[in-house]
């Protein structure tokens, strides 16, 4: 059911039309994560989209009960340096119309409903501007 979770948003973000490639981090649950940056298609604006759920807490008990999984969906925008921070900002506008709270995105039955959505910070990584966009979600999910 989780890999549900991670498909609705996934689709959410191809349905969006950002107009940036993006690669999906593959992260392991539950470790320490080390980011490396990768430089972009031809020094061209990109995205890292990475989600991230916590552990299931029970909603309901019993074998057919439901589990709420809250997390979080991380948007690392990457753009080149010299560009100006308006182009990201304009994008995590872009993303925040898609993910804002009150936001449902569905897959296989599975609905992921938006909590909050927004930019948390700017940062220099190598020769790019990094603009973290945050969107925190939960489900509830049947056992």
């Amino acid at each position: 059911m989780r890999a549900n979770i991670d498909s609705a948003l996934l689709q959410a973000w191809d349905s969006g039309g950002f107009g940036l490639p993006y690669r999906v981090a593959d992260l392991p649950l539950m470790e320490p994560v080390t980011h490396t940056v990768l430089s972009g298609p031809g020094g061209n604006p990109w995205a890292r989209v990475s989600v991230l759920p916590a552990r299931p807490s029970v909603a309901s008990m019993g074998t057919s009960g439901d589990d709420r999984i809250d997390g979080v969906t991380q948007v690392d925008l990457f753009y080149p340096l010299g560009q100006g921070q308006g182009a990201a900002n304009t994008k995590a506008d872009d993303i925040a119309a898609v993910f804002g709270a009150g936001k449902t995105h569905s897959y296989n039955g599975v609905n992921v409903h938006c909590d909050y959505c927004g930019r948390i910070s700017q940062l220099v990584t190598e020769d790019w501007l990094q603009t973290i966009v945050e969107v925190g979600f939960h489900s509830w999910i049947q056992r």
